[in-house]
């Protein structure tokens, strides 16, 4: 394949990537941690301090500054700093992503000489990339300010670069620094979490060829002691070996495997239901791993898909197993061994795309004819809902007329013959269209039904004035700030560390934040205040205070 054929491939994974991920993701506000992550990124453009994160002058022990760079140098570039261009940024990086897959499987192709095959179909170039776009769980963190998408790219691209070099390639060094290089990286994003995921795959595959000895190898040694030179290095620059650091990040770990975040139930349902539904559909095709045919009539003609399925099977296999022993874990924790489960499935339909031209089951010939036109009842039924709400939205309207213009395209395309590369347009179709409906309606429906922050910051900034300094009593609210001083830009906040009544006395004149909670047990009296308004922000109760 020529450089020319693999940048169309790139070009349309990106353009594909952009429409699948990009649009309504700045309707709704920030949520969970993404306020934090962004506000740290930010922090560091304004004050040029760039090695360790912090919180205003506190350090933030708990992750690396890997995910705030790479954030804040996207800021920096973009000029801006909505919620569109955060989350831009996590489907950027799986959108990359996509492209690493794309290109490691398409070497493979090339060394197994099936490229050359006359009969060949673009499907088959474009399966990884497109089955790691289209997974729930991925889209899910695509459209998220967080870490995981960027550290998916990171722990990603050490683990199947590593594998093309030192598997395929015979150039073991070359393997194993970039293999460190990467991974370092993805220390500094997420700890030493980001290993575990190359052992887990990497063991049981010597284990399985009888070569454990190679785990004692001058590269395998190279690669470690490049990953920690890259993690020492940055210790040693921004703060020397704090014990405060690595008592956190122990912390984390503890709380992982104890069960301590999240209940027994909560863990189960995650790793079950909501393992099944977030990398479905691709999942559901391991099921054809118990053909005989599959292992005979094509992976043992091909040695290099063999091994290359092999690895990826482990990785993703040992990753699951891992983490639902890991009784505090949650399901994104594993997000990074989702290669594993994309090559499989692209190996899987790779066989049944060129060893299996049609559907054999009439059942399924059924099923298949019937739910393109279940996608156009779904998409008449979720205009008219938009209408009736009153969510007429020109995006909505638009999302749901391509929808359904496909479920028709489709329904058309089945009528005569049913094939296996149609079953897997077919299903990215599907998913395309379950997540431009959820975000057309979802974020649409938040933006006007709750918005708890943006509002929240609207009232601040109409209570105490613009260009006004809010005090924070103790406390950071992450998503307050944001909106008020970086999305808004009409506040400044100044974090008080030790907030007792003698140093509030101090504050004259001065608008205080503080919460209902601190505000209880520092033992403060309404009475003893000028001004007090109280300030809901969703679940929690603010009070704004001001001296005499």
């Amino acid at each position: 394949m020529k450089n020319k054929a693999f940048l169309k491939i790139a070009l349309f994974l990106i353009a594909f990537g952009g429409a699948l991920y990009f649009p309504f993701i700045g309707e709704k506000e920030f949520q969970g941690e993404e306020g934090r992550r962004v506000l740290i990124a930010l922090q560091m453009l304004e004050t040029k301090e760039f090695l360790f994160p912090k919180l205003f002058d506190t350090f933030y022990f708990l992750k690396p500054p890997a995910y705030n760079w790479f954030l804040a140098l996207w800021f920096c570039l973009t000029k801006d700093f909505s919620e569109w261009t955060a989350r831009a940024s996590s489907a950027v990086s799986l959108i990359f992503t996509s492209l690493v897959f794309t290109w490691i499987w398409i070497k493979i192709l090339k060394k197994e000489e099936i490229v050359e095959q006359k009969n060949i179909s673009w499907v088959v170039f474009l399966l990884p990339g497109l089955i790691f776009l289209t997974t729930p769980e991925v889209i899910d963190k695509g459209i998220r300010a967080e870490i995981d998408g960027f550290y998916t790219f990171l722990v990603s691209t050490s683990l199947f670069s590593w594998f093309y070099f030192y598997e395929i390639e015979k150039r073991r060094m070359v393997g194993f620094v970039l293999w460190g290089i990467f991974t370092g990286f993805a220390v500094l994003t997420k700890t030493f979490h980001a290993l575990l995921f190359f052992y887990l795959a990497w063991i049981p595959y010597l284990i399985y060829f009888k070569r454990l000895k190679e785990l004692f190898s001058i590269p395998h040694f190279l690669g470690i002691g490049v990953t920690l030179g890259i993690f020492i290095t940055w210790l040693l620059v921004s703060l020397g070996f704090d014990i405060t650091l690595f008592k956190a990040w122990l912390g984390e770990y503890q709380g992982a495997v104890s069960g301590a975040e999240v209940s027994l139930t909560q863990h189960f349902e995650a790793f079950t239901l909501g393992f099944l539904i977030g990398y479905a559909p691709w999942i559901f095709f391991f099921l054809v791993l118990k053909e005989k045919e599959f292992f005979k009539s094509f992976l043992d003609k091909h040695p290099n898909f063999f091994r290359f399925f092999l690895f990826s099977l482990f990785l993703f296999v040992f990753s699951y197993l891992f983490h639902i022993f890991c009784l505090g874990a949650r399901l994104r924790y594993m997000l990074p061994g989702v290669g594993g489960l994309v090559f499989v499935s692209s190996t899987v339909f790779l066989y049944l795309i060129l060893e299996k031209q049609r559907m054999i089951s009439k059942i399924g010939k059924i099923c298949i004819r019937f739910l393109p036109w279940f996608c156009v009842f779904l998409s008449l039924s979720f205009l008219a809902y938009l209408m009736f709400k009153g969510f007429y939205y020109w995006e909505a309207f638009l999302t749901t007329i391509l929808l359904m213009s496909g479920g028709i395209f489709f329904g058309f395309r089945f009528r005569k013959e049913v094939t296996y590369k149609g079953v897997f347009w077919f299903l990215v179709f599907c998913v395309f269209f379950i997540k431009q409906a959820y975000a057309a309606f979802y974020y649409s429906y938040h933006k006007e039904k709750f918005d708890y922050f943006r509002k929240a910051a609207k009232n601040l900034i109409l209570t105490a004035g613009k260009n006004k300094v809010i005090y924070l009593c103790e406390e950071i609210p992450h998503h307050l700030i944001y909106y008020g001083k970086y999305r808004y830009q009409a506040l400044d906040f100044i974090y008080v560390k030790n907030c007792n009544p003698d140093v509030v006395s101090k504050l004259k004149d001065r608008w205080i934040l503080i919460s209902k909670e601190r505000f209880e047990s520092l033992g403060f009296k309404e009475k003893k205040f000028s001004e007090l308004r109280v300030l809901p922000v969703r679940k929690k109760l603010y009070f704004l205070v001001k001296n005499y």
